[in-house]
């Protein structure tokens, strides 16, 4: 499973890279707004690139964090880690 973890943590990067949302002014310096970055249900769309590599259906209520998440490092260390916990757990 660990062999896995560069694959995740590939995809969850990329997939941040398309789907974030970036905060900025007309001109161009960001704007002091409370923005999460990218949304829980945002991220909940991940996991379908993430079950084709897992080969699982991946729950994910155990998976992706309410609230979403602030950067890209913790987006692909948070859902990479939890998925490789629920794919080890599992039978």
């Amino acid at each position: 499973m660990a062999d896995m973890k560069p694959l995740l943590e590939a995809a969850l990067d990329q997939f941040w890279e398309q789907n974030v949302i970036e905060a900025a002014s007309e001109d161009g310096a960001s704007v002091d707004v409370m923005l999460i970055p990218l949304d829980s249900i945002t991220a909940c769309e991940a996991l379908l690139g993430i079950e084709s590599i897992v080969g699982k259906t991946l729950p994910i209520e155990e998976i992706v964090k309410k609230g979403g998440y602030q950067s890209k490092e913790e987006f692909v260390s948070e859902v990479s880690e939890a998925v490789l916990q629920y794919v080890n757990a599992s039978p």
